[in-house]
């Protein structure tokens, strides 16, 4: 009977901490402004295209923002 107690609460405690370890990861990731970072990133890239590749009409890019966002 205490293994099997004590097996249970070992799986629970395992996965427990691996929900755990994401969300800390997650949390991580938007205080230190990396979304906000890449967002700005996509639409310097996409600007920066745009200017590069002037002869394209607006229509063709608007695809491809959707795809990239």
């Amino acid at each position: 009977m205490k293994k099997i107690v004590v097996v249970s609460a070992l799986f629970l405690g395992i996965s427990t901490f691996a929900q755990t370890k994401q969300d800390k990861i997650k949390e991580l990731i938007s205080l230190n402004g990396t979304f906000t970072i890449s967002k700005e990133v996509k639409k310097d890239f996409i600007s920066e295209y745009k200017k590069r590749y002037s002869h394209v009409p607006d229509l063709a890019w608007k695809p491809i923002e959707e795809k990239i966002n």
